[in-house]
């Protein structure tokens, strides 16, 4: 994952647990995003609280987010969806006074422009080296990157991080009762996964997310999320690096399920994706909101048949959690309690 103004490329994996016949090696899809937005929210909240003459004022920020999955996928009826996130900031002390701040820092952050805006992705659909019309999603203006652009191999990393910058921290183990549930041809569930964030004194941001619902592990994140809104850190991702590579891996994996599930074969498939965000400015005069453009994602399908690479392509997109984040307009939900010690 690439970031304008970043020094550093970050590359990243994602796995899935026992719920989706994973080996659990690397956190879901989900829990990037988790991570990307609970990342996001604290340094927003944090900018908030320094503006108010409060800087360094020691915070806690837990977010809790729900999806569902409801219908069929033989009939083309299953479909992804979001709940509103639901935000809890910790504080030393939660005054009326205290609260609007937190409440101004939520509402300026990049997750608010997310999730605040219903944004409908685009989409091109590369099959066999050429480019082939999409289904029903919307399609894209700009051409995909040529597939002779790709390198063969990736390139050996160029430096190795101190400490690593994700640990699993509990494992779930395979003796669970969601094993394989993600893979039912017919579905009416609902996932939660809980991000609980926090700054450490050398300045980098801790998550730890937990998939609750389907039971699945706990990994621990490292985040450099500088706290002026500006510079981009270099020890470990940022936010916004982290919400990109959630949502690939996210739509990625529901092109694998879907191919799973009807039990068809995929051969090697790729995406290439633009995404873009804003911080809002509410001291600004007027106030700026947050704002987040639409996703654009380049497919690469190689199946023997060309129909079930559209096909594909539109189950996907119909079927992916941060896809049906991204269309939905949502109001986030906020409250801010006293820390305890």
């Amino acid at each position: 994952v690439a970031r304008n103004g970043a020094t550093r490329t970050w590359r990243l994996a994602s796995d899935e647990g026992p719920y989706l016949q994973g080996h659990d090696f690397a956190p879901a899809p989900l829990a990037f995003l988790s991570t990307g937005l609970a990342v996001d929210l604290l340094a927003s909240v944090e900018r908030s609280l320094a503006a108010a003459g409060r800087r360094g004022e020691a915070v806690r920020l837990v977010l809790d987010s729900r999806y569902t999955m409801e219908g069929s996928l033989a009939r083309g009826t299953m479909v992804g969806g979001a709940r509103p996130p639901e935000i809890t900031v910790y504080i030393p002390e939660a005054t009326s006074e205290i609260t609007g701040v937190v409440l101004t820092g939520v509402m300026a952050s990049a997750t608010a422009g997310i999730v605040g805006t219903a944004l409908k992705s685009t989409f091109t659909l590369t099959s066999h080296s050429h480019q082939i019309d999409v289904g029903t999603v919307a399609a894209e203006s700009e051409p995909p990157p040529s597939i002779h652009d790709r390198p063969g191999r990736f390139p050996e990393p160029g430096s190795t991080p101190p400490e690593p910058i994700v640990s699993k921290t509990w494992d779930v183990g395979s003796d669970t009762a969601d094993a394989g549930s993600s893979l039912a041809p017919e579905q009416r569930r609902e996932l939660h996964l809980r991000a609980q964030a926090h700054r450490r004194l050398d300045g980098l941001v801790v998550v730890d997310v937990t998939v609750h619902r389907p039971r699945g592990s706990t990994f621990r994140f490292l985040a450099d999320e500088p706290t002026d809104g500006k510079d981009v850190g270099d020890r470990a991702p940022d936010a916004l690096t982290y919400v990109s590579a959630g949502i690939g891996f996210c739509f990625m994996t529901q092109i694998g399920r879907y191919a799973k599930i009807l039990q068809r074969s995929l051969g090697d498939y790729h995406v290439s994706q633009d995404t873009r965000f804003s911080y809002g400015d509410p001291r600004a005069n007027p106030p700026e909101a947050p704002r987040a453009d639409v996703p654009r994602t380049h497919v690469f399908l190689a199946p023997d048949d060309e129909s079930f690479a559209a096909h594909a392509l539109d189950m996907s997109e119909q079927t992916c959690f941060i896809h049906a984040m991204c269309r939905t307009e949502l109001r986030p939900r906020v409250k801010t309690l006293a820390m305890r010690d």
